[in-house]
């Protein structure tokens, strides 16, 4: 009889781990698994306490209607006080049988038999019967498992709410970058257009060329921020690019001033264009923007190398190269010049940029110097690449 229970308990036991894991917040996760537990063991005494750090106590949020009968809603365990805080500050499931003439905290309680099962720092589950004997060596394993399936599935519950929480900031943060930072730069470029229209001092023309260019560079900050903040650089739709023809397009949609490019023999890449001219764009503008203005930036497919052994086998494509002959990357190896964070390097946040959407493809980059002793990136297939070139 008893073995039938055990392969009922271990049936339900599956089929609760399931419906805990689709719950959707704290307390519809508590009251499922005090409902689980009930149905698992067969008893209608479970409740379950979760740890309050400002009033450092284990305070009641489910239990089964029968325990609310006997016990009341005000049950609230405190450090020293009772076994339950004992379980869950050792983190060890305690079990308890008045058969066994266990020295229990309450002897004059109905529950004979209690699994008292702490759920890591979140609190405690209590499962309690009215008769003695009634918990097996089984049950007791059983109810290890259960703890931290209810933890883990915290654990879960409470990411999933943080990140949501982030997300609404981050929209926030781009509704105000989208609209309150631009409309005002808007304003300003066009009253300076005004101005210029009814200005005829040439002396003066440097200096609106100046203040345009200050314009531009936040109007691309600003939509560095935007592509910063898109969501997860997500690359779906991965087709066969012509490397040069891409490059060219990106080149043309830069401010280029008298920097020159050079194209080498072209070959196909398996990716997004879009998100490829990114890298490009931001490639080419950090060249001339920190190169010179008379840079010269070359593209140039890498090595090959043989994907099989196979006779007639063709070599593929491992990676690219954008180099220039500028100035050179900074020589610090406290230096990440993909950080966006690091606001000394007037990098902005064109290279973070670049980094995240390569990392996207599955691909990775390397930073090096140019055979010129300029800047060099070097972006492969690599090792952990999951669609590499082709």
């Amino acid at each position: 009889m008893r073995d039938s229970q055990e392969l009922c308990e271990i049936s339900e036991y599956t089929d609760a781990v399931s419906n805990l894991h689709g719950a959707d917040s704290e307390s519809e996760l508590c009251n499922l698994a005090v409902g689980s537990a009930s149905r698992i063991y067969n008893t209608n005494l479970v409740g379950l306490w979760l740890y309050d750090g400002d009033a450092e106590e284990l305070q009641l949020v489910s239990q089964t209607q029968k325990g609310e009968r006997l016990f009341g809603t005000d049950i609230v365990y405190e450090p020293g006080n009772s076994a339950s805080w004992e379980a869950f500050e050792n983190s060890e499931v305690r079990h308890f049988s008045a058969g066994n003439n266990d020295d229990m905290y309450n002897e004059d309680s109905v529950v004979q038999d209690e699994l008292i099962i702490p759920i890591d720092e979140y609190g405690v589950i209590n499962i309690a019967a009215e008769e003695s004997d009634y918990f097996t060596d089984i049950d007791v394993e059983l109810a290890e498992s259960y703890g931290e399936v209810i933890s883990h599935t915290l654990d879960y519950i409470n990411e999933t709410h943080a990140l949501r929480v982030q997300k609404e900031r981050l929209e926030e943060v781009i509704s105000i970058v989208s609209h309150d930072l631009r409309n005002p730069l808007m304003g300003a470029r066009g009253w300076l257009e005004e101005v210029q229209t009814q200005c005829e001092c040439s002396n003066l023309k440097e200096y609106f060329e100046r203040v345009f260019r200050s314009i531009d560079r936040m109007d691309t900050l600003i939509e560095d921020l935007l592509v910063l903040a898109d969501k997860g650089y997500v690359v779906k739709n991965r087709t066969a690019l012509d490397l040069n023809a891409v490059a060219k397009e990106a080149w043309n949609n830069v401010d280029s001033r008298d920097a020159e490019i050079i194209l080498c023999e072209s070959t196909d890449v398996f990716g997004e264009k879009k998100r490829l001219l990114q890298v490009f764009e931001n490639l080419f503008r950090n060249a001339v923007e920190h190169g010179g203005e008379d840079v010269t930036v070359k593209v140039r497919p890498m090595e090959p190398f043989c994907t099989s052994t196979r006779v007639g086998s063709q070599n593929e494509l491992s990676g690219f190269i954008v180099e220039d002959d500028g100035e050179g990357l900074v020589a610090d190896e406290e230096f990440d010049i993909f950080d966006s964070g690091t606001s000394t390097s007037g990098m902005g946040l064109g290279l973070s940029i670049v980094k995240r959407i390569v990392e996207a493809h599955g691909w990775e980059i390397e930073p090096d110097t140019s055979p010129s002793g300029g800047a060099q990136f070097k972006i492969s297939a690599g090792e952990k690449s999951v669609t590499p070139f082709r």
